[in-house]
């Protein structure tokens, strides 16, 4: 898992690219899973930490079975970071959580999926067009929205 971690570190800097001193934001996104997210969210947390070069906060979900009044004040800022980076497999986010994350692809936000993360929203077609989007961004190689 730490060499997954620090591969992380990289595609996130390379992402990026070479930035001075100052530290890349990230989000996680995090809170359920069809793997162990309890136990890799602070783990990915920790390692990028580790290396001195990001500032990082988790925002974490509801649980699948929550109330939805629960889910209704969920809302992630996307914006207030330069690279959302999730480790989520789950329920659909509510719709004013979706629009953030299309808008903040579209206005030039960075992404990294972990591993079950790339087919969290099957169907969920703005979804996969941003996470496409993001990936072809400054002629990059485009990111997988589903697995083959």
């Amino acid at each position: 898992m730490r060499a997954i971690c620090h591969i992380l570190a990289v595609a996130v800097m390379t992402t990026l690219g070479a930035q001075a001193e100052e530290k890349i934001s990230v989000l996680i996104v995090t809170g359920q899973n069809n793997h162990d997210w309890f136990r890799s969210a602070p783990m990915i947390e920790s390692l990028l930490e580790e290396t001195g070069r990001f500032q990082v906060s988790v925002s974490t979900t509801p649980s699948e079975e929550a109330p939805e009044d629960a889910w209704g004040a969920w809302r992630p800022k996307f914006k207030d970071y330069d690279v959302v980076l999730s480790d989520y497999n789950g329920k659909m986010w509510p719709d004013g959580v979706k629009s953030g994350f299309v808008d903040y692809v579209r206005n030039g936000g960075h992404v990294v999926l972990v591993h079950a993360a790339n087919n969290a929203f099957n169907g969920w077609k703005e979804f996969e067009a941003s996470i496409e989007e993001a990936g072809n961004r400054d002629n990059d190689p485009p990111a997988k929205a589903s697995a083959p």
